[in-house]
């Protein structure tokens, strides 16, 4: 009796486990073969129970599911047929293209790699009707914002602050209503003076700085007074005023003084210039080097 029993377990353990774990290692229980290349499949939806047919020579990409499961093993190699990695039955695959029933993958460990498996092999019909069945899906909702909305007149949105004036149409104006008007709208141009210009008289320097003639008066007297050793105020042929500049992270107001010096290569029109900070005379630098003149 005890051998009798354990000889009924035996095929009632099989179609259990191929009844709950055929759908995890690829099978498509729900997919019905109705000719060669083609399946039914029954899909659970709102709607009830609908059966899609899928003709394996005629699905767009866009219907192509995410990933599918194996149901046999598969290789997958490089395009030179190299670097093989083997998928066992049950391993998600990324489907690439179908032709003639044989399905190209390629998988997330390795996307450079691809392989072929018989369509059937994996859970690819499957997928694409559930991807069809979620795309009637989002029409069919879509379709229903739609008529919910038909036929009603969209009011046009009123501010909740707004006055009559605001919602009731202007009136027409006249030409002199409306020239009255921009006057009014208008403010008198105030008086420009030296206060609202911000802009100082002529031949003056904006406050704690030197107009050109005290600039070039002050690098004479800088030079007179023998402070500079480096630099004979006798040999200068010209002086001038230049525009600000910034040095050390300090901006100055920058006088030149251009003159002559023997060097190795013969006589040179050098030129120095003289740095003022706050309306006085900082130091004095080399133009081309920036080194101080002593």
């Amino acid at each position: 009796m005890k051998f009798v029993f354990y000889g009924l377990m035996i095929p009632l353990a099989y179609f259990a486990g191929k009844f709950l774990y055929e759908p995890l290692l690829g099978g498509t229980p729900d997919a019905v073969a109705v000719s060669d290349g083609v399946v039914e499949v029954k899909v659970h939806s709102e709607m009830g129970l609908i059966t899609e047919v899928i003709d394996f020579s005629n699905v767009e990409l866009t219907d192509y599911p995410e990933k599918v499961i194996l149901s046999q093993s598969v290789v997958l190699t490089d395009s030179e047929g190299l670097n093989p990695l083997k998928l066992e039955p049950g391993s998600p695959v990324k489907p690439l293209s179908l032709a003639e029933q044989m399905l190209t993958v390629t998988s997330p460990l390795a996307p450079q790699l691809t392989g072929e498996v018989p369509v059937k092999e994996t859970t690819f019909a499957t997928g694409v009707a559930n991807k069809r069945m979620d795309k009637r899906m989002a029409m069919l909702g879509k379709g229903k914002k739609k008529g919910k909305n038909k036929g009603k007149k969209q009011a046009a949105p009123v501010s909740p602050t707004a006055t009559t004036e605001e919602i009731m149409p202007p009136k027409e104006m006249t030409d002199e209503e409306m020239a009255s008007n921009e006057n009014e709208a208008m403010p008198p141009k105030p008086e420009m003076t030296e206060e609202n210009t911000g802009k100082a008289p002529a031949g003056e320097a904006a406050s704690g700085s030197l107009t050109a003639e005290q600039l070039v008066a002050s690098m004479k007297e800088s030079l007179a007074a023998g402070t500079i050793k480096e630099l004979d105020a006798a040999k200068v042929n010209n002086w001038e005023a230049a525009p600000n500049e910034t040095f050390d992270g300090q901006e100055f107001q920058v006088g030149i003084a251009t003159y002559k010096e023997m060097t190795i290569l013969g006589e040179k029109e050098l030129k120095a210039k003289a740095l003022f900070k706050d309306g006085k005379l900082d130091k004095w630098i080399h133009s081309k080097t920036g080194m101080q003149i002593r």
